[in-house]
């Protein structure tokens, strides 16, 4: 499972989100067959990583019925962690929602859903993710307010020895194109 994740990651890092898909999808029957969905954390992890995979495919995915199918289960995924009992991934919720918002061409809400996620991210402790919250916000908002929050997001970044935000944020937040 670990190494699902990780690779899952690196995928989407390198701007593959076919592949993290493909490589989550594969794998997914078995985990719900497999005794570690019961593990609440581990639950917790492998819907995110499809929810996120799931996002970061259907940005690259040129058919609609396709991007649509992604995006559901992306939806369903965000839903799942919203209502999770561990605290830490709620905001990653919100997240997934703010990139199928921008996906399906709505930008304030998925501004909204940002500045929630982010604020959620702050409180409970994860500041790379509110940071990368933070950034997809300036990304999607432009302006001169949008380039000093992407500017912000990166100093942050780069202090914490990331080399690439760019990458961070596919990796983190996909569904934003």
């Amino acid at each position: 499972m670990l190494l699902l994740l990780g690779e899952a990651f690196v995928d989407r890092y390198e701007g593959d989100g076919h592949a993290a898909w493909a490589r989550v999808d594969a794998a997914w029957p078995a985990f719900e067959q497999s005794m570690l969905g019961r593990v609440r954390v581990v639950r917790s992890q492998m819907v995110h990583v499809r929810g996120a995979s799931a996002l970061a495919a259907a940005a690259d995915a040129r058919d609609r019925a396709a991007r649509s199918a992604l995006l559901n289960v992306a939806d369903r995924a965000a839903r799942e962690l919203m209502s999770d009992p561990i605290a830490a991934f709620r905001p990653a919720g919100e997240l997934l929602r703010a990139g199928i918002a921008a996906l399906r061409g709505q930008p304030e809400r998925a501004l909204i859903l940002l500045e929630r996620a982010a604020s959620e991210f702050d409180t409970v402790d994860m500041a790379l993710y509110a940071a990368v919250a933070r950034r997809r916000h300036g990304e999607l908002s432009g302006g001169e307010a949008g380039a000093a929050r992407i500017a912000a997001a990166d100093t942050w970044m780069a202090r914490q020895g990331i080399r690439s935000p760019e990458s961070f944020n596919r990796m983190l937040a996909p569904g934003f194109t």
